[in-house]
């Protein structure tokens, strides 16, 4: 199983009210797919389910 598949993940949707790109945040792929699939049953569109990175440390 990849890397992507562990961890938490974000799920970025559009409001149907305001028109507006957000984010949540989920702690597990499992979870972050099965509360999509409950956004867009009351209308929010799914963009994407990505997982959260935290940016690198310098070096």
């Amino acid at each position: 199983m990849s890397n992507e598949a562990f961890g938490k993940h974000m799920v970025w949707t559009v409001d149907p009210r305001t028109q507006s790109e957000i984010g949540i945040g989920y702690s597990s792929l499992m979870e972050a797919q099965a509360e999509a699939s409950k956004l867009e049953q009351v209308g929010y569109k799914i963009l994407r389910i990505s997982p959260m990175t935290l940016p690198k440390p310098n070096s």
